[in-house]
C-alpha cells in the first residue's frame, strides 16, 4: 500500500448517478399512510421506519454513524435508530408530525461512502441471505482493507448488516458490499473538501482486485 494524494480518491464517486432522480436515500413512501400505523416505535419493521433512517443518515454525523452501525436503512425500528432519533431530539415513539418533520427535512444527501476504521474492514462480491460460522453473510471476499479510504457511492441496497457500494474504475461500473458498522457517509461537498485537505491512503491492490470481480 503506498499514499498518494487523493485525486478522485481511491474509488470516484459518482456524481451523477447519485444526484438522480428518485435515488433510494432520498425517495419517500408514495403509499397512502394508514391511520394505524403511528406512533412508530422500537420493534416495528416497515418502510416508514426505513425513512425514517434515510432522513437520520442524510442528518449525518452522530445520527448517521448511529444508523449505519445498527446496520444502515433496514426498516428495523433497532436499538441504534432509537438512540439516534433520541440525540436528534425526537424522544419515545416517533409521531406522524414527527416523521413528516424527519422525512421533509432538506439535508444535504449523504450516500458517498467511506471506510471509517483502519482494521481491515473486508470487502464482499456478493452478500447471502443467512450467516455461516466464520464465514459471515458475506461471500468471496475480496480483499481486507488497512486503510481509511473512500469507496463510492452507496446504491441505497442494504442487507444483513451491509451496504451495497458503486463505483467507476477504469470506466468500468463496480459494485461491492461493505460492513455497515465501518462504513460513513458524506455529502458531496463535505466528500470535495476531504479531497482537497487530506492526503488518503490509495490501494492499487484494491482497485486491480476490483476489477476481477
Amino acid at each position: 500500500m503506498k499514499e498518494l494524494l487523493i485525486v478522485g480518491g481511491l474509488f470516484t464517486a459518482a456524481v451523477i448517478y447519485s444526484n438522480r432522480p428518485n435515488h433510494p436515500f432520498i425517495k419517500t413512501i408514495k403509499s397512502t399512510i394508514a391511520p394505524d400505523s403511528f406512533p412508530l416505535k422500537p420493534g416495528d419493521n416497515n418502510e416508514m421506519v426505513a425513512n425514517v433512517q434515510k432522513a437520520l443518515i442524510n442528518l449525518g454525523g452522530e445520527y448517521s454513524n448511529l444508523v449505519m452501525a445498527g446496520g444502515g436503512v433496514n426498516g428495523e425500528f433497532n436499538e441504534q435508530t432509537a438512540q439516534a432519533l433520541k440525540r436528534a431530539g425526537f424522544i419515545g415513539n416517533i409521531s406522524k408530525m414527527d416523521y413528516q418533520k424527519l422525512i421533509t427535512n432538506n439535508q444535504a444527501l449523504r450516500n458517498i461512502a467511506y471506510v471509517i476504521d483502519v482494521d481491515g474492514t473486508p470487502i464482499y462480491s456478493g452478500v447471502s441471505d443467512s450467516h455461516i460460522p466464520n464465514y459471515g453473510y458475506g461471500r468471496d471476499l475480496i480483499m481486507k482493507l488497512p486503510c481509511k479510504t473512500h469507496l463510492g457511492t452507496a446504491t441505497g441496497n442494504f442487507r444483513n448488516g451491509m451496504v451495497e457500494i458503486a463505483t467507476n474504475i477504469n470506466s468500468r461500473r463496480v459494485k461491492f458490499w461493505v460492513p455497515t458498522s465501518k462504513t460513513g457517509m458524506l455529502s458531496q461537498a463535505e466528500y470535495d473538501a476531504m479531497k482537497s485537505t487530506r492526503v488518503l491512503p490509495k490501494s492499487d491492490e484494491a482497485k486491480m482486485k476490483l476489477l476481477k470481480v
